[in-house]
Order: C-alpha cells, then sequence, then structure tokens
C-alpha cells in the first residue's frame, strides 16, 4: 500500500512555499540574512513544543499533515481573526481578560473542520492540536514583536523562553475542554478546563509586565511543566480507555485479543513492527493500528453504531 503521507507531502511543501512568498511580499525585512538567527531560534524552540506534544499523542498517532495544516491556521488564519476582532470592540471593553478570551476563541475555530473530518477521537487530540494551533499563533506573534523591536533576536528568544509553550498550554487546556464535550457531554469538565484556558491566559497577561529575575520561574518554567503534566495525564488516561474501552469490543468479538495489545501496548507495537520486511508493510501496519485504536475510542460515544 502506498503511503498516504508520501501523497500528502508535495501538496503541503507548496502550500508552505505559496505561504513564504506571500510573506515575502508584503515583509520582505522577514528574510533578510540577518533574520536567518531568528528564525534558527523559533525552529529549536518549536520542536521542543513538537517533540513534547508528539509524545503525548503516542496511541492514535494524528499524520503530520494534520499537524501542520493546524500550526498554519494558528499562524496565520488566527491571527487574522484575532486582528479583526481586536478592531470591532470599543476600546472602553479592552482588557487582558478580553484579550484572553479573544485569542484563545480564534484559535479554537480551527476545531470545526476537525470535528467535521472526524479527526477527533480523544482528550489527547484536543492537547495535540491545540498544542499545534498555539504553537502557530506564538510563532507569528512572536516574529512580529521581534521585527516591530530594536533588539530582534534579543526580542524573539524572550518572548520564546516566556511564550511559545504558555500559547500551547492555554490551548491545549480549551481544545482538550472542547473534546470533553464534544465526546462526551460532560459539561463539567468543560467549563472547569475551559476556564483553566481563559484563566491562565489571562493571569499570564497581567503579569508578563512584571517580570523581574524572581518570576522566571513561574512564566519560563511554569508553562512547560504544566504543559508536560497535562501531557502526561491525557496520555495515561487515553491508554486507560484503550484497555477498558478494547475489552469489551475484544468480549463483543469486534476485535482480536493480539489486536488490542497492540493498541494499548506500545513495546509491542514497536516490536511488531520491526518485524515487518519494508516500508509498505509498516505502513499498512501503522494505518491498521490507527484504525483500531479510533474503533475503540469511538465505541465510548456510539457504542451501538459499531
Amino acid at each position: 500500500m502506498e503511503s498516504t503521507h508520501k501523497k500528502g507531502i508535495p501538496a503541503l511543501w507548496w502550500l508552505l512555499a505559496l505561504a513564504a512568498a506571500i510573506y515575502a511580499n508584503y515583509y520582505p525585512e522577514l528574510f533578510q540574512l540577518e533574520n536567518a538567527l531568528l528564525f534558527i531560534a523559533t525552529l529549536i524552540s518549536g520542536f521542543i513544543v513538537y517533540k513534547v506534544t508528539r509524545w503525548a499523542d503516542a496511541y492514535e498517532h494524528e499524520t503530520r499533515e494534520s499537524l501542520i495544516w493546524t500550526i498554519t491556521y494558528g499562524c496565520g488564519i488566527s491571527i487574522l481573526i484575532t486582528v479583526t476582532l481586536y478592531e470591532l470592540i470599543p476600546d472602553q471593553f479592552e482588557s487582558n481578560l478580553v484579550v484572553s478570551v479573544v485569542e484563545e476563541s480564534s484559535k479554537a475555530l480551527v476545531l470545526l473542520p476537525l470535528i467535521y473530518l472526524r479527526c477527533i477521537n480523544s482528550w489527547t487530540d484536543g492537547l495535540v492540536f491545540g498544542s499545534m494551533a498555539g504553537l502557530g499563533f506564538s510563532i507569528s506573534e512572536d516574529f512580529w514583536y521581534a521585527l516591530d523591536s530594536e533588539s530582534p533576536l534579543e526580542t524573539i528568544v524572550f518572548r520564546q523562553v516566556y511564550s511559545i509553550f504558555g500559547h500551547s498550554l492555554f490551548s491545549a487546556f480549551l481544545f482538550a475542554a472542547i473534546c470533553s464535550l464534544y465526546l462526551h457531554s460532560r459539561k463539567k469538565i468543560f467549563l472547569l478546563m475551559a476556564s483553566l484556558a481563559i484563566g491562565s491566559h489571562w493571569l499570564w497577561n497581567t503579569g508578563i509586565y512584571l517580570i523581574d529575575f524572581n518570576d522566571f520561574y513561574v512564566y519560563a518554567i511554569v508553562p512547560p511543566a504544566a504543559f508536560v503534566l497535562l501531557a502526561y495525564i491525557l496520555r495515561t488516561q487515553e491508554k486507560k480507555e484503550l484497555l477498558f474501552l478494547g475489552e469489551k469490543l475484544v468480549n463483543s468479538e469486534i476485535i482480536s485479543q493480539e489486536e488490542l495489545e497492540i493498541a494499548y501496548d506500545l513495546t509491542l507495537r514497536k516490536r511488531v513492527r520491526r518485524l515487518l520486511a519494508n516500508s509498505a508493510e509498516k505502513q499498512s501496519f501503522d494505518e491498521k493500528v490507527s484504525s483500531d485504536v479510533q474503533l475503540i475510542l469511538a465505541s465510548a460515544k456510539s457504542p451501538a453504531a459499531l
């Protein structure tokens, strides 16, 4: 079977090339040689966020295409929506709380096509797509701040130390909250996690101007630590759901015991995958595992449909 990833990548590279051409036309200063360090610094911090997100996304691995689309949305469309909403809000109503609501709502709109395309199967999907939308938003915002400052490199390093995990964390909370409501209609959990998303963003905006040396730990350490903790909790919860729901499907003879074990046991999954002869077999195996995991998780919402 031919890899679906390989089919999608060329189109994505053309999309990124087109986006770069548009930026080069309107913001030619962005592509000056002296700004190369800005891209390098961004790639390093962005790669760290991406790897943590991928670690959380261990059981039902989202495609690279869906993640790149979400980053692109966060970097472009959500910024445009945010700026448009800012222009519509009267000056007397502008506040850090309003900013938090506007920015998180703008990022969360990317969930609409993802839900329509049935890409959302667990709370972890909320964290994954929220993280990528937040990463894209933060990258775009950081470049704006850097290019508008007298010390671009210093500004972008400062922004990425203090904000890049923050935006991913806020959106991970909100997206996971929306997924909990969509998948399980859990209104209390939705309200709690949505409040955490907006509240933590508001606190971050309120306190960022008060940063001194002692606050370094609050702004540079707490967001990534909280993000990793949330990723660990949701990843662990997803494994428990796979085991609990999968046993029901095994008893109903919808899937086999071996398929269930491969779905929730990552060590076994890697061991089986290494025994396959070529990339085509591995791709077919990955698609089968992904299909099984989605089937198991979907059984929590609509078992009658199985």
